[in-house]
């Protein structure tokens, strides 16, 4: 038992985590104390320690500063090597130094004798483990190779990149991008291409093909890639977000392949793959046609995507091949001319590119906007002006602002003033105090208070009122307070006018059909175009003449009139819509159906909303769910879905629950509402589902 506790107190002093000396200071000068309190080394140094700032003593060895360098020192007061580096730094038994030799500043590495162990050739070394990740630098390039610390060779100093990733496991890369990972006798353990590493306390999350895996502490595979994202909970737990599973599947529900992807988009031949933060493409197969290292890829036009790498932006072929390089801040924009941002010396600027990639200008602009009339808009210096797709200023950067253009004219603001000008900067109306617009090619419109005029490029009179004006191609209708309205030529010209309405009308509606709806004494009717009574007014409200129909309101219901004025379905609605195709909706009890044109129901008031689709389905909503009805309103999908989607071939995509599957016209399942995700490719007729992945807690 005493020679146990002897070797506890032995091994306390040796292991402890209390330093037994440490640094006094004396006249500006340090020496060293044990833990008694004992001089040990006399007060006669700069500094004593490493050259970190830390202090240590190992084997009775530590380091001292004199003249600004570094050196060795035994506590028996012995210089084991005199101060001769700029740096040395303690490793476990080893040293990490660095001084100035005839080539230049090297390091190397000492061991706690002072004797060189790793010669002082290398522009950079970094110890890690029993090994040393050396460093040359030559030709503005650098190469890194792993020693032993017996100066040995474990691989020659040609890669491009080596980290260290575990206690004896480092990556080692001779590309660009992508490691390989060996032990510490350079022999590789694990077959992919690793991408990315990434600390997780004491583990390393790895990331091949964009997914990750996991490294334990021993630098062993724990998890391989297959996974979009791994991390340390707050509980310091390894949490897993398994990848999304997407599976291709037949119009029958035959499931065909299946691909790990975080998102998956037909485009044309080709699908839009994102895989962690990363985009590629892939073929029909599933075999790569644009490698997955673009953090963004986005259809511009067919055969072409604008692609973000590196934080820069350009436009790619499906093929790679460059269009435009990628060193801009963004792409906007459609061929033959792209709109392109760019950072030069701190500065935004913008450039017109032409479908090869190539500038179309030399002048720096501060903003170029998107397209008008064959013009883009463009700001420099604060001011405005237009330039062509080919790059030509036709508009001089001299207005405060472009505020239309309209066929081969522009209408500016200048110091405050408006004014039209032609695309040879030649003004066309000079600037007016008030605020101008276009009338038509010749003729523009001036606001002065309350008055509108016609104007001329002139600047001549045509016309003026107090009353709203709508221009149109070549006339205009004034509407006039008694409800008739005259349409004038932009000579001033009168072409026709609708009569003055019966006295005392209230309420004009917009014509239709021929006739207009006016409203007297409360009650509603009709006059024709040359505002003569032709129903009168007898109804509570009206609505618009559509297929020689009218809904009217009697009694607080609703029905509809022939332009005879003959009752021909009876008001017995809350509400109705004018007819199309002979078909009117019509609502009852809060509930919309359909009815035809001799007062039949169609579809019964059954359903919150209806809504036709160009493909002459009908689109049902019944307490917040969706159904469908087929041309001749027959109800082939239930409404039961959150999401209803018909596609060709009598199928239709459908969510529910938040999941989605196909169902057939008749409301049978052909492929299981099952999918966190589901397309449909339409160019080789299938559709893709996915099975999003879950996060999930590991224990080991």
């Amino acid at each position: 038992m005493i020679r146990i506790l002897a070797f506890c107190l032995v091994a306390n002093v040796a292991f402890g985590s209390v330093q037994p000396y440490h640094v006094f200071e004396e006249g500006g000068r340090y020496g060293i104390k044990d833990a008694g309190g004992l001089v040990v080394v006399a007060a006669t140094f700069e500094a004593l320690g490493w050259s970190d700032g830390s202090f240590s003593v190992v084997e009775s060895v530590t380091g001292f500063r004199s003249g600004n360098a570094w050196g060795l020192l035994h506590l028996k007061n012995q210089i084991l090597h005199p101060a001769q580096f700029t740096e040395l730094t303690l490793h476990g038994a080893y040293l990490n130094a660095r001084k100035f030799t005839p080539e230049g500043w090297r390091s190397g590495i000492l061991n706690l004798q002072g004797k060189t162990v790793i010669t002082f050739v290398y522009d950079h070394i970094k110890l890690h483990g029993m090994r040393a990740v050396v460093t040359i630098r030559k030709n503005g390039e650098i190469r890194q190779g792993i020693l032993s610390l017996a100066n040995e060779t474990v691989l020659p100093v040609s890669y491009r990149s080596i980290i260290p990733v575990a206690k004896r496991q480092f990556a080692i890369s001779n590309t660009d991008g992508l490691f390989e990972l060996v032990d510490e006798n350079g022999k590789r353990y694990y077959p992919g291409q690793v991408q990315a590493f990434r600390p997780l306390g004491n583990f390393t999350a790895f990331t091949e093909d964009n997914l990750e895996g996991l490294l334990n502490p021993e630098g062993e595979v724990m998890l391989t890639p297959a996974y979009e994202k791994i991390e340390l909970n707050e509980r310091g737990e390894i949490v897993t977000l398994a990848a999304n599973q997407w599976m291709w599947l037949t119009q029958t529900g035959n499931a065909s392949a299946t691909l790990a992807a975080r998102d998956i988009e037909p485009w044309g031949d080709v699908l839009l793959v994102a895989r962690g933060n990363r985009m590629g493409l892939l073929n029909e197969n599933r075999e790569t046609v644009l490698p997955f290292e673009y953090e963004h890829l986005i259809p511009l036009s067919p055969g072409y995507l604008i692609a973000k790498k590196n934080q820069r932006s350009g436009v790619i072929r499906p093929s790679g091949d460059v269009v435009v390089p990628l060193i801009y801040d963004s792409i906007a924009g459609s061929f033959p001319a792209l709109r392109a941002r760019a950072t030069q010396q701190n500065k935004k600027t913008w450039w017109l590119l032409n479908d090869k990639g190539n500038a179309v200008h030399t002048k720096l602009y501060d903003w170029i906007g998107p397209e008008q009339e064959g013009l883009f808009p463009v700001v420099s210096k604060g001011f405005w002006g237009l330039v062509s797709p080919g790059g030509n200023e036709v508009v001089n950067c001299v207005y405060d602002s472009i505020l239309d253009v309209r066929g081969g004219q522009v209408l500016v603001k200048y110091r405050g003033r408006y004014g039209i000008i032609g695309l040879k900067d030649n003004w066309l109306v000079a600037p007016q105090q008030v605020p101008i617009w276009f009338a038509d090619s010749c003729h523009f419109w001036v606001r002065d208070g309350e008055q509108l005029i016609l104007k001329d490029y002139r600047g001549s009179w045509i016309y003026f009122t107090h009353n709203p004006v709508e221009s149109g191609r070549s006339f205009f209708t004034e509407y006039l307070p008694d409800g008739s309205s005259k349409r004038i030529n932009f000579l001033g010209q009168l072409i026709d006018r609708s009569e003055h309405l019966p006295t005392q009308t209230e309420f004009v509606m917009a014509e239709s059909e021929g006739y207009r709806g006016i409203r007297r004494h409360g009650k509603y009717g009709f006059v024709d175009d040359l505002g003569r009574l032709r129903i009168a007014n007898r109804y509570d409200s009206i609505g618009p003449f559509r297929e020689g129909k009218a809904p009217v309101k009697l009694i607080g219901k609703w029905g509809f009139i022939s332009k005879a004025d003959q009752l021909i379905i009876q008001p017995n609605f809350e509400k109705v819509q004018g007819f199309v195709n002979g078909r009117a909706q019509v609502r009852q009890k809060g509930k919309w159906g359909i009815i035809q044109e001799n007062g039949v129901m169609l579809l019964p008031c059954h359903f919150d909303r209806l809504e036709e689709r160009p493909n002459g389905y009908w689109l049902l909503v019944q307490n917040g769910a969706l159904g469908l009805a087929d041309p001749q309103l027959r109800i082939v999908v239930p409404p039961k879905f959150q999401a209803i989607d018909p596609i060709e071939s009598g199928l239709v995509r459908v969510r529910q629950y938040d999941r989605w599957g196909v169902i057939s016209m008749e409301g049978l399942a052909v492929i299981p509402i099952d999918f966190a995700e589901l397309r449909y490719d339409a160019v080789r007729k299938n559709f893709i589902g996915m099975k999003k992945g879950e996060w999930k807690t590991l224990t080991f």
